[in-house]
């Protein structure tokens, strides 16, 4: 075939495909259109279908007509483009028998070669296969302008309540996924700390800082070494203050505490407690660490049944364990992590969203067992801290006794080795009647008289000699705190001592937040401060020792005038 007629056919063959191709399109296009409309039709007028008709869903028109023209439009053959041309022409099957002479015999192809090369010369592609898409594209276009402006304009109706039962779900789980990345962040910002460590970072370079200052004293730098341990005890003693605000700020909370009074404790609640309260976290760690357990395997779990068998148990033993930890250590940030688990084993009663919340609550318990870490690793670190102070307080001591010597510490290793080889350095350590000193050092010796005998001061017994001054001993009916009192008793019967235990709890907790903020102000040593601590922890024990303070008393059957006080501060 001459190379002109394939030219020619070919460019035919193509404008065929291609009117073939927006034909289909048109028509994809008005299905496509009316699907749609009916859609939203059925999603704001009935609300049975979501509300995904919004401008940008409109693209989808455009190009799943695209899709559907290149998939079914018709393929037309070189025989069927040379029929075209001759129907066109009029040429009579002049083309089409020149596309037929390369698997025909004949001696009259040359004749028909060149009579259909003449002829094609004066044929053009555009007038064989004419293009007037702008019609069909005004009317495609009339209908997506249409549905355009019905998505923007048109109201949601919800006549069968469909819509606002997906809003919820919608919700739900938008609520789900951001409670998942709010674990992640705080889990990622937790492992910086290095929670498994023995102490925080901070900490240890601020031990060793210390170790080393204690190493360069010599006794007869008397004044540097003072300088130095003071500046010393000014960083730590700064790092122990942001402790005790901490440990002041996440305090036992009181409310929580009287809304669970008198309720029955499971052992091992009882356990989890009495370990936090000593500054260990094992068993609530063991606890979370059971807990995450079986959530993995909840989520993995098919049978209905067993799931919620498996739900009720996680939400039995988170409430415990919440509520545990509201009465001895309130710390924020583990309760959010617990709240979560909560929200999110709550989530699990929807079956859509139930494996996705049992895996997100795993991962909150597993945050929860980090932060238990943590909180387990700032206990060590105030520990810490308050061995330092003691131990500085013991250099300071053996430097004004001028035996501070840093060559003695060699083989020392934690602080409470130094602050013992400090009071070695020491003369005494005994107080007055032989007892040890609050902070378990030993005590300079008190100035001598001027006949070399003990001086005021020294710490020793005294003589006495009282006088009989007729004085009457009474007990004083002033109240014993700022005026408020616990209960009164005005008619005959056994008073309500359930609330009169509250109260007195209540009065417990404002007295101890006034020592912890006394302690922070007037930085009381951390010596006395397991002292202090043991005294309101035996005031918080319903059947433990009684403080020396007068408590409330127990509710008597007979009336009393006189108003129960709090225990002062």
């Amino acid at each position: 075939m001459p190379p002109q007629v394939a030219q020619l056919l070919t460019r035919v063959l193509m404008r065929m495909r291609l009117a073939s191709a927006g034909k289909w399109f048109y028509v994809a296009v008005l299905w496509l259109a009316g699907g749609y409309a009916l859609g939203l039709l059925l999603a704001r007028g009935l609300g049975l279908l979501p509300d995904i008709f919004t401008l940008p869903s409109l693209l989808l028109i455009p190009v799943g007509a695209l899709l559907v023209a290149v998939i079914v439009h018709r393929r037309p053959s070189a025989e069927e483009a040379a029929r075209e041309v001759d129907r066109s022409t009029g040429a009579k099957d002049l083309f089409l028998t020149a596309t037929l002479l390369e698997r025909s015999p004949g001696e009259y192809k040359p004749l028909v070669l060149q009579e259909v090369q003449a002829k094609a010369q004066t044929v053009q592609p555009a007038a064989v296969v004419p293009f007037n898409p702008w019609p069909r594209t005004g009317q495609a276009l009339t209908w997506v302008g249409a549905l355009a402006l019905a998505s923007l304009l048109l109201p949601q109706f919800d006549p069968f309540g469909r819509y606002e039962r997906r809003q919820q779900e919608l919700e739900k789980r938008q609520r789900l996924e951001e409670s998942v990345k709010v674990t992640a962040a705080r889990a990622a910002e937790i492992q910086k700390k290095q929670p498994e460590a023995e102490n925080s970072r901070e900490v240890d370079l601020a031990m060793e800082e210390l170790k080393k200052s204690f190493a360069q004293m010599r006794p007869e730098d008397q004044k540097s070494n003072l300088q130095r341990l003071n500046e010393e005890q000014k960083e730590v003693g700064k790092m122990w203050e942001k402790s005790a605000e901490e440990r002041l700020k996440d305090g036992m909370n009181p409310s929580s505490a009287d809304q669970k009074f008198g309720s029955q404790q499971s052992e091992k609640s009882k356990t989890m407690e009495e370990d936090l309260r000593q500054g260990k976290t094992d068993s609530l760690q063991k606890e979370a660490q059971e807990l995450k357990e079986l959530a993995e395997k909840m989520a993995k779990e098919s049978d209905p049944a067993t799931r919620e068998q498996m739900r009720k148990q996680l939400e039995s033993r988170i409430g415990d364990m919440a509520d545990t930890l509201s009465k001895t250590a309130s710390n924020p940030a583990l309760q959010e992590a617990l709240s979560r688990a909560a929200q999110q084993l709550a989530a699990c009663n929807n079956p859509e969203l139930s494996k996705e919340a049992a895996e997100a609550m795993a991962k909150s318990m597993d945050l929860t067992s980090q932060e238990l870490k943590a909180l387990a690793q700032t206990m060590r670190d105030a520990k810490a801290l308050e061995s330092a102070l003691k131990a500085i307080q013991a250099a300071k001591m053996a430097n004004a006794a001028k035996a501070l010597d840093g060559n003695a510490c060699k083989n020392c290793s934690s602080l409470e080795d130094y602050a013992h080889q400090f009071s070695k350095m020491c003369e005494g350590g005994k107080g007055a009647n032989g007892q040890p000193n609050p902070l378990g050092l030993p005590k300079l010796p008190g100035p001598k008289s001027a006949n070399g005998g003990k001086a005021i001061g020294d710490g020793s017994t005294r003589a006495e000699n009282p006088v009989d001054v007729g004085f009457k001993a009474e007990k004083s009916e002033s109240a014993m705190t700022a005026g408020k009192m616990l209960m009164e008793w005005k008619n005959k019967g056994v008073s309500d001592s359930d609330a009169v235990k509250k109260d007195y709890a209540q009065r417990v907790q404002e007295i101890k937040r006034g020592v912890s903020e006394a302690i922070l102000q007037e930085e009381i040593p951390p010596g006395y401060h397991d002292a202090i601590k043991k005294y309101f922890d035996k005031m918080d024990q319903p059947g433990g020792e009684k403080p020396a303070a007068g408590a409330p008393a127990e509710a008597a059957p007979e009336p009393a005038a006189a108003p129960v006080a709090a225990p002062k501060s």
